[in-house]
């Protein structure tokens, strides 16, 4: 089924698109499946982790399953029966991984009601991606990446504690909140050593122009005009 929605974009990569009723259609018939398929892979590799095995011949977010979740819920109807049945957790797990349509479609899903984050602990997951351990994640190591990823998990979780005191609490009890507010604490730090950079930058470039300012006036005067010539004496008897 995946390979008959596939198709080749502008960029030549293969996406799976879906229309609304097909997007819908598939998440009451096969939606719990699906989740259920992309939790259990999660599960498989942190017990491979917890044993020290790495399956390097295995991509996690090349699974068919991981694909079609997040090709069904970009649309909103399809995403409200993958919600009732629990998948935002699942979902969460696969924006977690940095991908990018995983992370638009929490963001769809908490428009009207940020406390949807709570369900599944989704929240958690979010917060997760602050925490040291979670280094590892290939996405880190791509700095335009990392920085949709780092700034759609921030979005979400801004909703979720400015819009309820429920997720607000949540948030703040969690054993990962501390990583998460060390990490924007780190991120302001840098944007606001931009801007005092670039106004050092700005003032030394006056104090340049003002020593030159300074230069301008202690040149030494023009010579003055040598004096006209005397006029030639008149004839006498004139």
């Amino acid at each position: 089924m995946v390979e008959l929605c596939t198709v080749t974009d502008t960029l030549g990569r293969k996406v799976i698109r879906l229309s609304a009723v097909e997007a819908e259609s598939i998440a009451k018939n096969l939606g719990n499946k699906i989740c259920q398929m992309v939790l259990s892979r999660f599960l498989e590799r942190a017990k491979l982790k917890q044993y020290e095995i790495d399956d390097e011949d295995e991509d996690i977010m090349d699974a068919p399953d991981l694909g079609m979740l997040c090709a069904i819920a970009q649309h909103e109807a399809a995403l409200n029966v993958i919600r009732s049945l629990g998948g935002l957790h699942a979902l969460s797990l696969v924006a977690a991984e940095g991908n990018l349509s995983a992370m638009a479609a929490l963001k769809k899903a908490c428009e009207t009601d940020a406390s949807v984050l709570l369900e599944g602990d989704a929240h958690e997951v979010i917060l997760k991606i602050y925490a040291s351990d979670q280094d590892e994640l290939p996405w880190k190591s791509d700095d335009q990446l990392s920085q949709q990823v780092e700034g759609a998990a921030f979005e979400l979780l801004a909703r979720l504690c400015t819009k309820t005191a429920k997720g607000r609490n949540a948030v703040a009890k969690s054993e990962s909140c501390e990583g998460c507010v060390e990490r924007a604490m780190e991120i302001i730090t840098e944007l606001s050593g931009f801007v005092e950079e670039t106004e050092d930058d700005g003032a030394e470039s006056g104090d340049d122009d003002a020593l030159f300012a300074e230069s301008d006036d202690d040149e030494p005067p023009p010579p003055a005009a040598p004096p006209a010539p005397m006029p030639p004496p008149s004839a006498p008897g004139a």
